[in-house]
Parts: structure tokens; sequence; C-alpha cells
């Protein structure tokens, strides 16, 4: 049995893990027969949004990791030296809280955005070994600093097709909903990324 990560940064579309794309990976992930297990940290969110309004509630604080086991039904493994190696494959939803929280700066411009430690020890695994990795919509921020022309080569393949496959670096992505409005197709690009990771897997190293 397969196992797969999923890399949750917190819960709520604007300070955390978008709830429908993280749900939606892991039923595509369990309908493979594969563990799934989900992924965090363990420092304050950036901030707090009121979903209702978009706009920040002054004073609030949350912690992503108890944030994340809102998704995860309480059960989250927080991010540590050598979780990597017992895993097979890694799946990031977006949200914005997933550039929010797992890197520096984002909502700082001109400052240089980084990885956050554990972050970066996770998917410098991943990529070292030629593991594969699912991205989700606003995902693909977090390996732009590791992969420098991450971006344009998602550009690129998008007229291709949901998903785009970037076959070198074994990396999946679909836009989610930053570019459909409908769960419907938003899971079937999830859905597409796992058979292509699977398909990976498969492969070998």
């Amino acid at each position: 049995m397969y196992q797969a990560g999923l890399l949750l940064s917190g819960c709520g579309l604007y300070d955390g893990a978008e709830i429908h794309e993280a749900v939606l990976a892991m039923l595509a992930v369990d309908r493979k027969g594969w563990k799934c297990r989900c992924l965090t940290i363990d420092r304050a969110q950036l901030h707090v949004v009121d979903h209702t309004t978009g706009n920040e509630k002054e004073g609030e604080e949350r912690n992503v990791m108890e944030e994340a086991a809102r998704l995860s039904r309480g059960r989250v493994d927080l991010l540590r030296p050598g979780l990597g190696e017992e895993l097979d494959l890694l799946m990031v939803p977006g949200g914005y809280g997933c550039p929010k929280n797992l890197m520096t700066c984002f909502m700082e411009p001109g400052k240089p955005r980084e990885l956050l430690p554990e972050v970066s020890q996770l998917l410098g695994h991943f990529l070292r070994e030629r593991k594969p990795i699912g991205l989700i919509s606003l995902a693909d921020i977090l390996l732009q600093p590791m992969v420098p022309d991450l971006e344009e080569r998602l550009a690129g393949g998008q007229g291709a097709g949901d998903p785009v496959v970037i076959e070198d670096q074994r990396i999946v992505y679909t836009p989610g909903y930053r570019g459909h409005d409908r769960i419907g197709k938003v899971f079937a690009g999830i859905e597409a990324v796992v058979d292509t990771l699977e398909k990976f897997l498969e492969m070998g190293a």
C-alpha cells in the first residue's frame, strides 16, 4: 500500500488549506486504496480571515496544526526530519494559507519568499529522490523557490490539458479552483493528478 502525504496549511481558503481541494485529494487517494497521511506544521498562522467578508480579523490567532486537524479528523503528522522517507508520494492542496503559512514574506512585496525550514526539507527530499509530487491550485508557489522555471513550465503546459505533467521532475499540477468554478471539474483534475502519480510510482525510481 502506498503512503501518500497530504501537506495541509490550515483550514480555509483565505487563511489555510482550501477545504474542497484537500478533501477531494483525500478521496482520490482513498479510492486507490492508499493510506493518506495528513502533514502540517505547529506554528501560528499568518492571520485569521472572516470567510464571509474576506477581511482579516484583528487580534484573533489560530494555530496551523489545530486548524489542519479540523480537516484530518484530528490525525496529523508534524513535519520532522526523516518523515519524507516514510512516504511514497506527496500532494499539496491550494488555498492562500499554503504560501501564507508555509513560507515567509508572502504578504510583503519586495521581500524574498523563503520556505519554512521543515517545509523545505520535505520538498527537497521528494525532489532529490524523484518521488512524485501532486500540486493543486496555489500549491505551485511552494515549489517555485526550488524549481526556478516551474512557473513557466506549468504555464506552457496549460494548453495541453488538465493535469499538467512535468515528466523529468515527476511534478503533476491541476489548477483546482484557480481554473475551475465547479466542484466536479476540480475533482476530475485532482483524480487525474492521482492517476498520473500512480504511473510514476509504477515506473520506479
